[in-house]
């Protein structure tokens, strides 16, 4: 009699789990067609139904009549208090991606990322052009990827009067570690670890250490798997 009542409540609990996580996809859908109908934009939205949403996500639009596209794909988690800024672009979140509360993510351009990907808490991207992140990729607290930057030209007035894009690329299985900033142009090679701090441009050869500002490649040491890890 013990184990069908803990059976019976625990099909209870997860009845109700069910019925939170389907009111906060559908919580997401409207409050996107609410964004569009108030800024004028088109936004294309497909939310498979295994995501799940810990709370409230925090949408904006870069400008008004913007036109994009969010698509996130089965399993994928969104933390609490996420925020999406979107121009005219695309956000894909791949299978099994999680995304960790006061995260901010902004796409004028295409920002993808890939299966399995894991973005920490408090951690910016922004994709003006293209931003990339490969499968397995973790992504650490406070860390940035941008793929623009500002330049100073003739007559300007301000650093913002002019800006440069370059496509990002971030390979599978990379590990960048708290605080990096990844910058316009950069390639970074499969299973190397960024570390701390560090500020990567420039592309970069798989399987190795991202020190420094500017971040410089170095073999990786055995103990951090040397070698091995490009078998």
């Amino acid at each position: 009699m013990r184990n069908f009542a803990r059976h019976t409540l625990h099909r209870i609990i997860w009845f109700c789990v069910r019925i939170a996580r389907a009111y906060r996809r559908q919580r997401f859908r409207i409050a996107v067609r609410t964004l569009c109908i108030r800024d004028h934009g088109r936004i294309s939205v497909q939310v498979a139904p295994t995501v799940v949403f810990e709370g409230r996500v925090r949408l904006r639009m870069r400008h008004t009549h913007a036109s994009g596209s969010i698509r996130i794909d089965d399993r994928a988690v969104i933390g609490d208090g996420v925020e999406i800024w979107l121009g005219n672009g695309a956000i894909h979140l791949g299978p099994d991606t999680l995304l960790r509360s006061g995260c901010v993510l902004m796409a004028d351009g295409d920002l993808t990322l890939s299966a399995g990907a894991v973005v920490s808490w408090n951690v910016y991207l922004m994709a003006t052009e293209r931003v990339v992140i490969g499968e397995r990729v973790a992504i650490a607290q406070a860390c940035t990827v941008v793929d623009s930057r500002h330049l100073w030209s003739p007559g300007a007035t301000s650093y913002t009067d002019a800006t440069e894009t370059a496509p990002v690329t971030i390979h599978d299985e990379v590990f960048v570690a708290t605080g990096a900033a990844i910058l316009a142009g950069a390639d970074i090679g499969r299973r190397c670890l960024v570390g701390a701090n560090a500020v990567v441009s420039g592309q970069h050869d798989p399987g190795g250490l991202l020190l420094g500002a500017p971040a410089r490649w170095q073999p990786l040491p055995d103990r951090l798997g040397g070698n091995t890890v490009l078998e």
